[in-house]
């Protein structure tokens, strides 16, 4: 058992690639059955005593190092990925949304406008799809704190607006709300 120390993932990589620590970790793997790689990082941390400032076990940046390390070694062979790889591309609605019918051609003569807050998946999706087919840039990442609305009528939606983080302290924009 080693002492308890902190270590950043670089020390972490550099300790867990020497030839008793390879061997310790090959025996791990061996003799316990991991469910999953957080598992068999959780107990290699307990094993290597890999602590955060905080007193907390390191298990993510050893996952890493020890991912690194079974690339470089065939002795270290990590569990199966337990799930699958997440698919984090916005969600966009299947059928597209539909054109709004019938809309007047001036912005007064609209039934039944209605600026939506978007706090759910459903309207995430919708949001998504309406940005994605209108917008020139199409959908695109935004940093930083956002808020989203659909703009809704009695025609169909007509739009979708955004402001990020970057847009908070603007005076035009703080003018035209006011």
């Amino acid at each position: 058992m080693y002492s308890c120390f902190i270590m950043a993932q670089s020390q972490i990589s550099r300790t867990l690639r020497g030839r008793s620590e390879r061997e310790r970790i090959s025996a791990l793997l061996a003799q316990e059955h991991f469910s999953s790689r957080s598992a068999l990082s959780r107990r290699v941390c307990e094993e290597f005593c890999f602590l955060d400032p905080k007193g907390q076990l390191q298990i993510s940046t050893c996952l890493k190092a020890l991912t690194s390390l079974a690339r470089q070694d065939p002795d270290i062979q990590l569990p199966l990925l337990s799930s699958p790889v997440i698919d984090n591309s916005p969600r966009l609605l299947a059928d597209g949304v539909s054109e709004p019918l019938e809309v007047p051609s001036h912005p007064s003569r609209i039934q039944y406008l209605d600026l939506m807050l978007v706090d759910t998946p459903d309207q995430r999706s919708l949001w998504n799809t309406l940005i994605q087919g209108e917008h020139p840039h199409g959908l695109t990442t935004f940093v930083g704190c956002q808020i989203r609305y659909l703009i809704g009528s009695a025609h169909g939606w007509l739009g979708a607006v955004v402001f990020s983080s970057s847009s908070r302290r603007v005076a035009a924009r703080d003018r035209w709300m006011n």
